[in-house]
């Protein structure tokens, strides 16, 4: 039995992190890189990742995706400056 839940809870894993690592559409990967530049990205604490390569974006820091599509922005104390596209 243990055997067979730890097979199980390997596989969850397995299925979510395909999901994470899935390409998300051009026009998210658009406004995500419509952010970074609006608000002055290149000066940020921590920019990891961003302006990546396409299907990247859900290891840029701070995104967080699901199913897909970006699901979240967290970026906070992480000297943004500028405006919200």
């Amino acid at each position: 039995m243990k055997l067979l839940t730890s097979a199980t809870i390997f596989l969850l894993f397995l299925g979510l992190a395909s999901v994470s690592y899935s390409q998300v559409p051009q026009s998210e990967r658009a406004a995500l890189i419509a952010f970074y530049n609006s608000t002055n990205g290149d000066t940020w604490t921590n920019n990891t990742g961003w302006n990546g390569a396409a299907g990247t974006e859900c290891h840029w820091h701070g995104v967080g995706c699901f199913s897909g599509n970006v699901g979240s922005i967290i970026i906070y104390d992480n000297s943004l400056t500028g405006s919200i596209p």
